[in-house]
This record gives structure tokens, sequence and C-alpha cells, in this order.
């Protein structure tokens, strides 16, 4: 159901499936989820196509995220098998639904932030509203339709239970002033997050921020044009428009010159242009205000003594590529930069970089040696990140395992267990 005027917002209310056997439930959400995944796969081109043209976003990584989507739905449906077959399980104890619960999704993953968050909902048998970034409105109402019509087939009245707002023409604040949600469901920019928990106070909710992230290169390193290339994919692709993007690059001394040649050769190489390219790395950048923001942070540092070694200009609705040297260390570029911009830090030890770039880089943080004892080392020694990347950039994500971070208004992992857990209540039941 599409709610498009704010009088529909007072209708939003909970009600337990028809079904009464929850065990019948799940085995036509089963069905239905294998039919959602087949039908991804036959329109895999078709909405990579419409979100490259809405956002932006490179064509290769569009079809990405919708594999990672048919990933999601086929790692529920063996999950939802195993439940099924544990009839001892489901005797002892039955999940009770949390009633109304409320997703914000982001413009750079409109797919993959939406699955996430309505696969565990419609799993515990929760009324799920939907509000999508109104800067990719028109794929996320392409996915909505997508879910909504496999899924009726299967549950009829499902349609009354998953629920978007068309975010174009209602306000998403009013949504969230007037709807008795249990529980917020939140991907996106740490200042929007911050924004939502003032405005609405304390909630219920998992929130995965970031556009920070760090990666540290210590001296053993044996393939430094390798290397180089891993990293200036980790920044650069998807146009940088990724929460865990590589943003903040530290190097060990020793190797610091010959690396930052490499990186810088291989950056002048990114293929820019037209999303609908398959060669192209970095698209075009969605929206004026953006494309500002991203210029007044270069700027920024730039007037703080960080040099620019390659790209750092507009040309049309592209910034190109950019890579930028920290003179000073005393300036921190930790400012959420949602595009194609990498800063590089020169120092001794992993231990000298400030504890807030660490803290910045709550979902993800790399770490690149061949030494064991200097990654055990590592490890132990940071304990600010949800996940820890050796020798892979912060950008590497698995969706069957949880993510999230703890800093940066970072709350929660986000992954289907974790969730069902979140978004319904554990009844136990003793037999005599």
């Amino acid at each position: 159901m599409i709610i498009d005027t704010l009088n529909m917002i007072d209708g939003i209310h909970h009600v337990r499936t028809s079904l009464e056997e929850h065990k019948s439930y799940i085995e036509k959400l089963i069905e239905g989820f294998i039919d959602l995944s087949r039908c991804l796969e036959e329109k895999k081109g078709y909405l990579a196509g419409i979100q490259a043209r809405e956002s932006g976003k490179p064509i290769k990584y569009a079809e990405i995220e919708v594999g990672r989507c048919i990933s999601q739905l086929n790692h529920a449906v063996i999950f939802l098998k195993q439940w099924i077959l544990d009839v001892s399980e489901r005797r002892k104890k039955k999940r009770i639904p949390l009633g109304v619960v409320m997703a914000i999704t982001t413009f750079s993953s409109p797919y993959s932030s939406f699955f996430h968050k309505v696969i565990p909902a419609i799993i515990c048998d929760d009324t799920f509203v939907f509000l999508p970034s109104p800067k990719v409105y028109r794929c996320s109402e392409e996915i909505f339709f997508l879910t909504e019509n496999c899924l009726k087939k299967y549950l009829p009245g499902i349609e009354e239970k998953i629920i978007c707002v068309n975010t174009q023409q209602v306000d998403s604040d009013k949504v969230l002033e007037r709807v008795n949600f249990k529980y917020l469901l939140f991907t996106g920019k740490s200042k929007t997050a911050s924004y939502i928990k003032k405005k609405v106070g304390y909630c219920h909710g998992l929130f995965e921020t970031g556009s920070c992230a760090i990666a540290y290169v210590d001296k053993d390193i044996s393939n430094i044009d390798k290397l180089a290339r891993k990293l200036v994919s980790s920044a650069f692709a998807q146009s940088g428009m990724r929460c865990i993007g590589l943003k903040n690059l530290f190097i060990q001394e020793s190797i610091s010159r010959i690396l930052i040649e490499k990186i810088v050769e291989h950056t002048k190489k990114v293929k820019y242009g037209d999303p609908l390219d398959y060669e192209i790395m970095v698209g075009p950048v969605p929206d004026s205000a953006m494309l500002i923001e991203l210029e007044d942070a270069i700027a920024q540092l730039r007037k703080s003594d960080y040099k620019v070694l390659v790209g750092g200009f507009v040309q049309d609705n592209f910034l190109l590529p950019t890579v930028l040297l920290d003179f000073c260390s005393e300036v921190y570029s930790i400012k959420e930069m949602y595009g194609p911009i990498l800063c590089i830090h020169i120092v001794k030890d992993f231990i000298e970089i400030s504890p807030i770039y660490y803290e910045r880089s709550s979902l993800n943080t790399a770490f690149f040696s061949e030494n064991a004892e200097q990654i055990q080392r590592f490890v132990d020694y940071c304990n600010t990140s949800g996940t820890i990347c050796i020798n892979c950039g912060p950008d590497r994500r698995d969706d069957g395992v949880p993510f999230g971070g703890f800093f940066d208004e970072n709350e929660g992992k986000e992954d289907l267990q974790t969730l069902i857990g979140e978004l319904s209540r554990e009844q136990r039941i003793i037999y005599e």
C-alpha cells in the first residue's frame, strides 16, 4: 500500500495476520520469498537501470546490490526452513509481533537497505512502514511494488501490512510525529540519525550510519601495486557513496612514497561518466546540494594544508576522483563525505592515529599487513569498530553476518536473527 497524503497516516495500525497457525504463515512466506528472489533475478538489469538513472550509481554496482537482495532472501529461506524443521523449539516458545516498525533507507543503497529491514519485519508479522529517501523514490517504489505483488499471491492481505510512504509528497517529519511505531530501523547519514533521535526522543531502534571509514597500511607489504589498486577501488567504487567506503588512509611512513605514487597512478585511470556504462566506477553526483557539500569539504581541507594530488574539481555534475595528502595532522578529515574523496595521512604506527578517526570509522576498519604479529597487535588495539577487515578494504560486507557499529550514532547490529529478536517478543511455553 502506498501512502501519498498525510491524512492516510492516521490509519496506520498493527493487525495480526489472519493465518491462525504461525507454521502455515512461515511456509507460505518461504514460497513468497523464493518467488520474489526469482523475480529479482529476472528483473536485475531493469532494476539496476532505474537506480543508475535516478541516483547516478554506476550500473555494475546497482546490479551487485540487486544480487545482495537475492542473497538476503535466500538466506532467509534457509533460516525459515530450519525453523520449520525444529519442532521441539517451536513447542517451547513462540514469537509475538512487536507492532508497527518504521524503516528509513538511504539513497546510496535503496534496494539492499530495504530488504535488510522488510524481511525480518515480515517474518515477525509486524506492520512495516517504509520511508525511502526522496532522492531515490522511484526505484524505492519499484522495489516495494515488486515485493508486495510477489508476496500477496501467497499471503493475502500482506498489502495492508507493508506500507510505503511517498516521501516526495508526504513530510517524513510528520510521519515520525504521528505514527505510533515501536521500533525504528535507520540507514543513512550520522547527521540525519542525530536529528531523528532528537526529534522522536528515546525509541527502540537500530541505527546504521557511516562514511568515514579508515584503513592502515603496515610496512610489511610485498605487492604495492596490487594493494594500490585495491585501495583505489575501496575508495572510489560506487562513486565513493557508501557508508563503508574508504575515506581516510593511514600509511606507515617507510612505504608511503611508493604507495602514494601508485595510488595516484591508479586514481588517474578511474573511469567516470555515464552511470549506464558498465566500465564506469564513478557516476554523477545526484543533486547540486550534495555537490556543493563535497566542493566545500575539499576547499576546507585545502585551507588546512591538505594538498590535492589528483582530481579536486567538478566537471559538469561530476566530482573527479580526488586524493588529498595531509600535511597538517592537526586538522581531522572526519566530515561525512559521500563522494569520490580519499585523504591520505603518513604515520609511524597505527597507535599515532587520533582516537576520533577510529570512532568515526565505527562500522568497518581495515588493516593491511603480511606480518601476523602486527595483525594481532592491531586486532588487540582496535576496539571501536563493528568489524575489522584484514587485508581487504573497509568496504567489504557479508550480508550473512551481523553488521553495525558502536560509535558515531550507530546502534545495534543489522542481521536477520538479531532483528527477529528485536522486532518480536519471545514467549516461553512450559509443559507439565
